[in-house]
């Protein structure tokens, strides 16, 4: 396994950024498309185990059961596995710990898993000590998928378009993005260094249409880290500063909105 001499450790302890917000993170965040496990399922060497690393309150974790006969779901948030549990705790097949990515090998037998997913989480990692973990367990011919989304967009809403783009860019701006980890996704994991091939042809983005009303627009900003950032730095509430904007830019007569998500994956093989 070889990484890029570029590659970055971007955390090297773990901070818990989505803990306190993970009841509004698994409302607001986007799920994905059956179609995008039915590939991972159709690529994997096996489907007996599964580990989905970062899984938040478990968005993925819940549909890779579909596939595998166990999937292993893990987060250094504590927060975020009691809102998975709650929610998931009696799914058959599937399993949460309170772990990071960085300790990985305390959850499975070595090289004994199939796939391991991340799902917008990857770009938190320490990079070189999560991809060594993932590389003693999988097996053989395993598969590692990380898949990440940018902002969404506003179908035939080009004012709300606009808006969420400058109020996007002001967090930008105003340094409450976190540097290179923000550039990650903002490059859909283009510049993001990885341990195997990927695989070819690369799978086409998916697509995910959500109708949304106005409070879900707020509760979707309320789960991005950014904002917390802002609240935490200076003590922020940079959702309320942009209130009149998004009001202004919400179309007149419409209680509800369509957005959509393009969801892009980077998806590598283990040599046998």
């Amino acid at each position: 396994m070889t990484t890029s001499a570029t590659s970055i450790a971007v955390e090297t302890s773990f901070r818990d950024r989505f803990g306190a917000a993970a009841a509004t993170y698994s409302k607001s965040r986007p799920t994905y498309p059956p179609e995008l496990y039915a590939y991972l399922a159709s690529v994997a060497p096996g489907r007996a185990v599964g580990i989905d690393v970062g899984c938040g309150s478990g968005q993925a974790s819940r549909n890779l059961v579909d596939h595998f006969d166990r999937v292993i779901a893990c987060d250094g948030s504590e927060g975020q596995i009691a809102q998975a549990r709650q929610v998931l705790g009696g799914v058959k097949g599937l399993e949460f710990h309170v772990t990071t990515a960085e300790s990985l090998t305390k959850l499975a037998d070595k090289g004994s898993v199939d796939l391991i997913t991340v799902a917008q989480a990857i770009h938190w990692f320490d990079l070189p000590t999560f991809y060594a973990q993932a590389d003693t367990l999988l097996r053989p011919g395993g598969i590692l998928a990380a898949w990440t989304y940018p902002i969404p967009s506003f179908l035939d809403e080009p004012a709300l378009n606009t808006t969420f783009h400058a109020f996007y860019q002001s967090l930008h701006a105003e340094g409450f993005w976190d540097g290179i980890i923000r550039k990650y996704v903002d490059s859909l994991y283009a510049d993001l260094p990885w341990p195997y091939p990927s695989l070819d042809p690369a799978p086409a983005p998916w697509r995910v249409e959500r109708a949304w009303q106005r409070t879900d627009l707020d509760g979707f900003l309320a789960s991005w880290s950014a904002v917390g950032n802002a609240k935490r730095t200076q003590n922020r509430d940079v959702i309320a500063e942009w209130a009149d904007r998004f009001d202004a830019a919400w179309p007149k007569g419409k209680t509800e909105v369509k957005i959509e998500w393009s969801i892009h994956m980077k998806v590598g093989r283990k040599p046998e």
